[in-house]
C-alpha cells in the first residue's frame, strides 16, 4: 500500500520555514520552497529512490 498524503506551502521569504527541533535547522532549510519526502524505515528505499525534481 502507498498513502501519499500531501501538505503545501510555498515562500521564497527569508526564514519562512521554522522547525519543532532546533537541531533540524543546521539539516534543513530555512526557506518554505522545497518538496519533503518522509517515509518509516521499512519504505526506506522506497523514499530514497524517489525523484521530485520532475
Amino acid at each position: 500500500m502507498v498513502v501519499l498524503e500531501m501538505i503545501g506551502f510555498y515562500s521564497e521569504k527569508a526564514e519562512s520555514q521554522t522547525y519543532p527541533i532546533a537541531s533540524m535547522r543546521q539539516t534543513y532549510p530555512s526557506t518554505g520552497n522545497f518538496v519533503a519526502v518522509v517515509g518509516n524505515n521499512n519504505s526506506a528505499d522506497t523514499v530514497a529512490g524517489i525523484d521530485v525534481r520532475s
